[in-house]
């Protein structure tokens, strides 16, 4: 299989992926570490950190490679090699200038990764080692937050009280009350986050996040339902922060937050408020645009279109004027309102022909055309994109993107001459390749399979090295599987023979393609195939494939709930011993639980186990 990543002495692996000191300097190094992370190639990675900080020791490219190294560990769960590698960090750069950086990052590696009792320890020696740095003041704040998520009220109130009285002269002491503020607003624990708040305005009354406090304590009001306090507080917003040069983002911000709860004359206020006082100020553009939103969902046309018309003539300089008005041509045609989105992307075609705006509003134009089911205006629209935009990079993806709302209309021909005009005249952009795919997804649909089938050859080589190819492929094997449930009678051979062609897919993509994401979701897709075929042994090998090579995939989870799903049929039809397969179940969704405790499945591994395992609560272990 090509592109998987072999477990090979670290020794081998640094002469096969390193080059020499003398010939790339750390940086580099860590750049290509840091691609390989990126990309979950978490042992090419792990080999060329512990090579920075052998050959380039005390430099500040050895402190990123050691904390990388920690943070590798913390990604694939090697708990000990963590504690190790940490131990280490603090060992070696404990006087270097950012080190409370790099443990304050390794605490928020492991908050995400939803560790947050080993983030609070580790936030703790940020404190407790480097007491007057900006990073103890955020790992304070962190800390606070922890008990508010927690509803540990006695604890958040401590760490709060302590962050107050231990900070108050740090230069992110504003920010990081703010913060928690948001935290009590976002658990509905509005009087605490609006006596933060209010601290914040009181205290620091120049600082950024006081503006910021003073427009969330108007949203926290709102929130309370206290109307008559929140209409004070953007009295006090508009009043005495009229000078913050963040002002005309903040009204508008909370205008947005007043139209999303459908409060639209208050929105309508803050709106009109930044384009009067601030009519120079991007967000002046963005309230202008909004505002109109806002008098569609009043069903007030007639202010919409007079709003639409101060826009294009008040802000028809502005350098993103044709992006906002394509994005109000948007909202319009959402609305079903295409006369007016019509007249919008012909504005920005007309005035401004040559910005990236222009090309879209000529393609979306299309869009409104079929909708209408204007055909001769739609092909007369559609001449226009090929002829007048072949000039722009974005040309390939819109005819394509048109290409592609015919075929959703069932208009095959049209949509395959608009694709091979794609792939005639851009033959090495990646538009061609899911040209080349959309094309070969109608013939599946169409049961042009030997078409589709050669297809499939052409994209595998002619697009090898393009990264989205594997997804491409992998769309074409889930149609395959896909169109395998649309007979209705049950597993006929028809249904049997479009489960083949997707194991035929799946075994192309595992094979023939270089590892990536798609990989183990090929894995699965093919066990799924075995599976619907009655051949459950194949699936299980293709579901314990994915959960011992790619444990971190996204798939993971899944992979483990379909081997306890395999070894119920299993049981159910008499193949496995009853114990046998309860121990493999019973395995699978504790694996579940213990690694994925968030994923979809995680409730259904907790029923099926509080139900058969746990006979003090009604369970029936081992039935």
């Amino acid at each position: 299989m090509r592109g998987k990543s072999l477990f090979i002495s670290s020794v081998s692996l640094l002469f096969l992926i390193i080059p020499h000191p003398a010939l790339a300097n750390a940086s580099a190094q860590l750049k290509q570490a840091e691609t390989y992370q990126n990309n979950r190639q978490y042992e090419q990675a792990e080999a060329i950190y512990q090579q920075i900080v052998t050959a380039f020791p005390d430099t500040n490219e050895a402190l990123e490679a050691q904390k990388q190294r920690t943070i590798v560990y913390i990604d694939t769960n090697r708990q000990e090699q963590a504690d190790a590698a940490f131990e280490k960090l603090t060992a070696n750069f404990s006087s270097h200038k950012d080190i409370a950086q790099a443990v304050h990052d390794i605490a928020y590696q492991y908050r995400c990764a939803n560790k947050q009792q080993k983030a609070n320890q580790i936030d703790q020696y940020v404190i407790d080692h480097w007491p007057d740095s900006d990073y103890a003041v955020l790992g304070q704040m962190d800390i606070a937050k922890y008990y508010i998520d927690q509803g540990n009220d006695p604890n958040a109130e401590a760490a709060t009280t302590k962050l107050l009285t231990g900070y108050s002269g740090n230069v992110l002491i504003a920010r990081a009350i703010h913060d928690v503020a948001q935290q009590y607003r976002g658990t509905r624990k509005y009087e605490k986050a609006n006596r933060l708040y209010q601290y914040v305005i009181n205290n620091w009354p120049d600082a950024e996040h006081a503006l910021w406090s003073q427009a969330d304590l108007i949203k926290s009001y709102v929130a309370e339902g206290n109307d008559v306090a929140a209409d004070a507080a953007v009295d006090k917003l508009l009043t005495n922060f009229n000078d913050n040069p963040l002002i005309a983002r903040a009204v508008w911000d909370t205008g947005q937050h007043y139209r999303d709860l459908k409060k639209y004359d208050q929105a309508n206020r803050l709106y009109k408020h930044v384009v009067e006082n601030w009519p120079k100020a991007e967000h002046a553009l963005w309230a202008q645009a909004d505002l109109i939103k806002s008098y569609l969902a009043q069903d007030n046309d007639a202010s919409a279109d007079a709003a639409v018309e101060k826009l294009l003539t008040n802000f028809n300089d502005n350098p993103l004027i044709a992006r906002v008005v394509w994005d109000t041509g948007q909202y319009y045609r959402e609305l079903k309102k295409y006369e007016m989105a019509n007249k919008l992307y012909q504005h920005i075609v007309k005035t401004w022909p040559k910005a990236e705006h222009a090309v879209w509003a000529q393609a979306d134009l299309i869009k409104s055309y079929l909708a209408l089911a204007d055909d001769p205006n739609a092909e007369a629209a559609v001449n226009k994109l090929i002829t007048d935009f072949s000039w722009s990079e974005y040309a390939a993806r819109a005819i394509h993107d048109t290409a592609w709302e015919y075929r959703k209309l069932g208009n095959y021909g049209r949509a395959d001459e608009l694709d091979k005009y794609v792939i005639d005249h851009w033959p090495q952009d990646v538009q061609a390749m899911w040209a080349k795919m959309d094309m070969a997804k109608t013939d599946i649909g169409l049961g042009n399979y030997t078409a589709a089938d050669k297809t499939i050859d052409i994209l595998i080589a002619d697009f090898n090295e393009c990264p989205e190819l594997p997804t491409a492929i992998f769309m074409l094997g889930e149609e395959y599987y896909t169109k395998a449930f649309r007979y209705d009678e049950g597993l006929n051979e028809q249904a049997k023979e479009h489960f083949r062609k997707a194991i035929d897919v799946s075994e192309r993509i595992i094979k023939e393609l270089p590892e990536s994401s798609f990989t183990p979701q090929a894995y699965i897709l093919l066990g799924e195939c075995y599976r619907r075929l009655g051949q459950q042994q194949e699936a299980l090998e293709c579901y314990q494939k994915v959960v011992s090579d790619w444990p971190d995939c996204e798939y993971a989870w899944y992979a483990y709930l379909l081997i306890g799903c395999t070894y119920e049929q299993l049981r159910d039809s008499g193949a496995v011993e009853k114990s046998l397969a309860y121990t493999q179940i019973k395995a699978a969704y504790e694996r579940i639980l213990q690694d994925y405790p968030d994923c979809p499945a995680a409730n259904a591994a907790r029923n099926w186990l509080n139900y058969y395992v746990k006979p003090s609560q009604g369970g029936q272990k081992n039935e």
